[in-house]
């Protein structure tokens, strides 16, 4: 995939700032420009004042609400509960500060409703507000940069001239002090930035985000935990939302502070507890070293009374990984569920007994996904044909299972099938575990029992976490599922497309069939000469009862390898050509 160049409107200014161009040019309309000009440098000028005095109200409010909700109080019995944000306060420093702004603010506008209806969510609006309207105002001044860079030839010798180039060179600043105040305001909304090496990256593509089109929906807390994750294969973003108006998706984790060796994030439960405080999960991961250290606090938003207040804290964890690495992961994730309503405390031993069953969940997955292996492999040596000659041995045993899996060979199906059972069965087992370990998430902090729970909270993770690496192996060996009459596999390996299409019964028996392979591969370009793709297409006989399968025909075409050297290039180009096999084919 082509890389996608993201360009900030500071770096566009810039190259729209050179010096006047001094054209002969058909002649402007001096005076209804000028008129345009000084209207368009006022709107400019007008919006950034608002916006940059709409930014600082809405911190004011924020720095309000948390000196008056956010500081915690004390319980009808006189025991002391923490702010929510309790311990961001306590290290005073500029980021603790800024990220105490963003959670007070994006739980706020994730609670708020009916009979809620804080003030500053109300000042957030208007923030947002304000920046589309920048965004449409730079926008719309575009043409009128472009045409303050061409003189008429009637001008050239005037002192109109230099008038000229000074509306440019308001207009410029103008445009400039409006894109700063956007920017700023960003930077002030609860906004999940989007990835980038650095800040300004970052804050680039948000501004490019606000463009139709929008961002990359992320997977969800509640996405990771049913395992419909997209991170793994994601490659061009399909279901795209603007980053503004900010809106608020349960068990989402927007993440709020992304600096170097730091994330602060918030997920919203869209649930309430027992005393009708909406539940949100902080947490805040920090690399030290070689470790990334993770911490997690339960809190919660009162709508009656406004208070944001801490309702546990868990324990720290530490990783020995990158924080790049880790952070996107799903593990630890079951301190995110609420547990059933009104249920009853269950035995230690039931929650062991559970995670027992989810350990010998984890060992079926790996004996059948040997057994899949290993019915592959011999079924390959069996065949003693020549099929995809060239590739490794992996490659060569994925494909057979593909093909195998499209034409429904038994032998095939039936590793396959021991395979999926028994990675349903661990789901399964998860499913029986989670209820019983999200329990520990209704102790108080304190409690006598609170450390023991979320001991076997942690183990009950831990062990889910083995089981999920089982299950992702896996399916790492299983043929994609598929029910379509071709198949594209672009992941087997590098520089290499694969796309198989089902046929029909072979001489319209009813346990052969035809499959019609096409494979892509890149050769590299030896020193001094040039590289080239080479696709090969190869009709595939396969015997249904015992999975044995034999080539019937090749045919083979080269094609130049693009200036970018990677395969999808001629794939795109050529693709759609016939090769002479596909022409003679019954």
């Amino acid at each position: 995939m082509a890389e996608r160049r993201i360009v900030g409107l500071r770096t566009t200014l810039r190259l729209l700032a050179p010096v006047m161009t001094l054209a002969c040019a058909p002649a402007l309309q001096a005076d209804s420009t000028d008129a345009e000009s000084t209207q368009t440098i006022a709107s400019l000028q007008q919006v950034a004042k608002e916006l940059n005095a709409a930014v600082e109200r809405f911190q004011k409010r924020l720095d309000d609400a948390i000196a008056q909700y956010d500081r915690g109080l004390r319980d009808t019995s006189g025991k002391r509960i923490l702010g929510a944000d309790a311990e961001l306060a306590a290290g005073v420093s500029e980021i603790g500060r800024a990220a105490m702004r963003k959670f007070m603010a994006a739980r706020m506008l994730a609670a708020r409703g009916a009979s809620y209806q804080p003030i500053a969510a109300g000042d957030a609006d208007r923030v947002q507000e304000l920046i589309a309207e920048t965004r449409q105002r730079l926008e719309a001044s575009d043409g009128l940069q472009r045409r303050l860079l061409v003189v008429s030839a009637a001008d050239l010798e005037s002192r109109t001239q230099s008038g000229w180039k000074e509306k440019h060179e308001q207009l410029r600043r103008a445009r400039g002090a409006a894109e700063d105040a956007a920017r700023k305001a960003l930077l002030a909304l609860p906004i999940d930035l989007p990835e980038g090496e650095s800040p300004e990256e970052r804050l680039d593509r948000a501004w490019d985000f606000l463009r139709p089109g929008g961002a990359p929906r992320e997977d969800t807390a509640e996405d990771v935990r049913r395992g419909n994750r997209t991170q793994e294969s994601k490659t061009e973003p399909e279901n795209v939302a603007p980053p503004l108006p900010l809106r608020w998706t349960p068990y989402r984790r927007v993440t709020l502070v992304h600096d170097l060796g730091r994330r602060m994030a918030l997920t919203d439960s869209g649930a309430e507890d027992a005393a009708g405080r909406r539940i949100f999960y902080q947490e805040e991961w920090i690399q030290r070293g070689m470790v990334v250290v993770r911490m997690r606090w339960r809190v919660g938003l009162d709508t009656k009374s406004g208070q944001h207040l801490l309702i546990k804290r868990y324990r720290p964890r530490e990783y020995r990984a990158e924080l790049d690495e880790v952070y996107p992961s799903d593990r630890d994730y079951l301190w995110y569920l609420e547990p059933p309503s009104e249920a009853a405390e269950p035995a230690k031993g039931e929650v062991e007994l559970a995670r027992d069953e989810v350990a010998q969940a984890r060992e079926q997955v790996r004996a059948a996904a040997r057994e899949f292996r290993g019915t592959i492999h011999q079924a390959v040596v069996r065949n003693s044909s020549q099929l995809d000659g060239g590739f490794s041995d992996e490659l060569r045993e994925r494909l057979f299972a593909i093909r195998g899996h499209l034409a429904g060979a038994a032998p095939v199906l039936y590793a396959e099938e021991k395979a999926i059972k028994a990675i349903e069965q661990a789901v399964g087992a998860f499913e029986k575990l989670e209820p019983l370990a999200a329990w520990a998430n209704q102790l108080p902090e304190g409690s006598g029992l609170s450390a023991e729970w979320e001991l076997l909270q942690q183990r009950s993770d831990d062990e889910i976490a083995a089981a999920r690496d089982a299950i992702r192996e896996a399916r790492a060996l299983l043929p994609p599922d598929t029910r379509a009459p071709s198949a594209k596999f672009p992941e087997l390996q590098k520089d290499l497309i694969v796309r198989i299409y089902r046929r029909r019964a072979w001489k319209n028996s009813a346990t052969e069939v035809s499959l019609l392979q096409e494979i892509w591969r890149a050769e590299r370009p030896q020193p001094g000469g040039a590289g080239r793709v080479v696709r090969s297409v190869t009709l595939i006989w396969v015997d249904r009862t015992t999975g044995m399968q034999k080539v019937l025909a090749a045919d083979a075409r080269t094609y130049p390898l693009g200036p970018n050297n990677i395969v999808e290039q001629a794939f795109d180009q050529y693709g759609s050509q016939e090769l002479p096999l596909e022409a003679t084919l019954p």
